[in-house]
């Protein structure tokens, strides 16, 4: 009997996370198909994976928190009472609250905390947050000693745990191929995106649609971004003082009635924001990409759509206006065929 276990890393919020959404609503069917039982481990009493998740006989949620046990408690003996008894050939971690922009890459002084954790050592927690961080690194080192491990990376910020734990098997699977943080592509999000533009409003009401934050130096550039003289735009910044942000949904709705949008460089200014790019192609709204992105990645994984967006779509913030003024809707259309006609995307 084969079996496998899905380890939620972080928690997430419910209609926030469209990655999260897409990995249950993709992945978790066809491993439904391959092993005859997939559990759903989690470190709370009511699951945040159950709303995406359908339901079958071999579905099974697993939640390892009890409040009666404390942390001096909640050891790799009291995991083990409860996972080693499924027998699992693999353990998909998706997510990780470990990340770098939460401070989490000093890997030397993390490796003395699990280390420490590992022993059982008598360690003081005063806090709840630093508590709920203790059961997740507890989680991690025992899943990472005992099981084949694929790291399902959301964020690419968030930290190769290979370098703070000696792992049995582990894997680093993101959006794209990044060699230089370990990650291999892993392809599930695209299916979703394209599975679900119809659930948004295409009828094309906006010339240019963008929103984006701007809380960190790197991005202060942002702040009083604005397209002049360009009529039906709407430009979103969300900075310190202004926190008025779109749901997400709600901007994916915009984005569909847009014909135009932008993409920027992300926090990790290394990586590419692939997800922008795709859930604009599949709704209709052709995606400029600002000249200061780092297009490694997308040559690295689609080769074919890296050659569209240098020849068609690379733009100066100043000239966007112009850009969208001197092209016409036949060939902004024709540019969304043409990469969706790709066989990176599923065209070909």
């Amino acid at each position: 009997m084969r079996n496998i276990g899905i380890f939620l890393g972080r928690p997430v919020k419910i209609d926030s996370n469209r990655l999260i959404e897409a990995f249950c609503k993709v992945v978790i069917p066809k491993l439904q198909k391959e092993y005859d039982n997939v559990y759903i481990i989690e470190d709370r009493s009511q699951s945040y994976l159950s709303k995406f998740i359908d339901e079958k006989p071999n579905i099974h949620f697993i939640s390892i928190q009890d409040e009666k046990i404390g942390w001096k408690h909640f050891q790799q003996d009291y995991l083990n009472n409860i996972i080693g008894k499924l027998n699992l050939e693999e353990v998909i971690l998706l997510h990780s609250q470990l990340s770098q922009n939460n401070n989490y890459s000093n890997y030397k002084m993390l490796s003395n905390l699990i280390d420490a954790i590992s022993k059982n050592d008598k360690l003081t927690y005063n806090f709840t947050s630093t508590y709920n961080l203790y059961k997740k690194l507890v989680c991690y080192y025992y899943f990472a000693t005992n099981y084949k491990v694929s790291h399902i990376v959301i964020d690419p910020q968030e930290i190769d745990i290979s370098k703070a734990i000696k792992c049995k098997d582990y894997t680093r699977k993101f959006l794209l191929n990044e060699p230089s943080k370990n990650l291999v592509y892993y392809p599930y999000y695209l299916e979703y995106y394209k599975n679900t533009a119809n659930e948004f409003n295409l009828n094309k009401k906006y010339n240019f649609v963008f929103a984006a934050s701007a809380v960190s130096k790197d991005r202060l550039y942002l702040q009083d971004f604005k397209i002049d003289n360009l009529e039906d735009s709407i430009v979103n910044i969300y900075t310190t003082t202004k926190k008025i942000a779109f749901k997400q949904k709600e901007y994916l709705d915009l984005i569909g009635q847009s014909r135009y949008t932008l993409v920027i460089p992300p926090y990790d200014s290394e990586s590419f924001s692939i997800c922008r790019f795709f859930e604009a192609i599949s709704l209709d709204c052709l995606p400029l990409i600002q000249d200061t992105c780092n297009l490694d990645s997308i040559k690295n994984t689609f080769e074919d759509i890296y050659d569209i967006i240098k020849e068609e779509l690379v733009v100066n913030l100043d000239d966007i206006s112009n850009f969208i003024k001197n092209t016409t809707e036949d060939k902004r259309v024709g540019i969304i065929n043409k990469i969706k006609e790709t066989k990176s995307y599923g065209g070909k």
